[in-house]
């Protein structure tokens, strides 16, 4: 597939390139057939998905890109993202509480089962993951381990007949099932799912390390996003927070 990448956004801490086709095929509309089988839990989560600054359409018009709906031209749309202009001075625990403090909801959770679907204005792809939580620091009050917990995130994929379509964030790396991750999120009050959508809001557990997709600029944290956190050290960590 042909495509053009764009220079779509540039401000503070945020450089983003989007890679869209420069000539789609004749659209077909799927995106409706598509919403028509979502459940209303669902719907929800792809009117809250297509609020954001840079993936609704809106925000793909202010960066000069033509909005349109994947679903219906079969064509995938790729987000690369650079944090550039960030000084990083914290500590791997001052980091951790100030992820965590930012965050409604804290907690460590197996991957079950995934799907994916397109946003309300079909721009875009999100993915709902069924998580099976193992222990939850902060938030989710009357859950426990073994709980179920909804957990909702941009990105995704999406097959139908004669084709699929991806929809990918670079700095928002594709959750895997049946894999542990860290998960920092906030609830959404419409239906209770956790909403994970920053760049380290989910952290991969891998070799007893929680490893990170991406890091400001400084030698001791870009370190970490190759070796990662120790996971034990990590919960120990998580079990203290103290937020202000």
């Amino acid at each position: 597939m042909m495509r053009a990448l764009t220079s779509a956004f540039a401000a503070a801490a945020l450089n983003v390139l989007v890679a869209q086709s420069i000539d789609p095929p004749q659209a077909v509309d799927r995106t409706t057939t598509f919403q028509a089988r979502m459940t209303p839990a669902q719907r929800e989560h792809g009117r809250e998905h297509a609020k954001n600054d840079i993936i609704g359409a809106r925000g793909l018009a202010q960066h000069g890109l033509t909005p349109r709906r994947i679903l219906d031209e079969g064509t995938s749309i790729d987000l690369a993202i650079d944090l550039i202009g960030v000084e990083a001075t914290m500590t791997v625990r001052q980091m951790l509480t100030a992820t965590a403090c930012g965050n409604a909801i804290v907690f460590e959770g197996r991957v079950l089962t995934k799907e994916s679907f397109p946003t309300e204005d079909g721009t875009f792809l999100f993915t709902d993951y069924e998580v099976e939580a193992i222990e939850i620091f902060r938030g989710l009050a009357g859950l426990s381990a073994r709980s179920r917990v909804t957990v909702t995130r941009l990105g995704g994929s999406v097959a139908f007949d004669g084709g699929s379509v991806n929809a990918t964030i670079s700095t928002a790396p594709t959750i895997e099932t049946n894999r542990t991750y860290l998960f920092f999120g906030r609830s959404l009050a419409a239906t209770g799912a956790v909403s994970v959508n920053e760049s380290n809001d989910v952290l991969p557990l891998e070799k007893s390390r929680f490893t990170a997709a991406h890091f400001p600029p400084a030698t001791d944290l870009r370190d970490l996003s190759r070796r990662g956190f120790a996971a034990d050290s990590t919960r120990r960590t998580l079990r203290q927070l103290t937020c202000r």
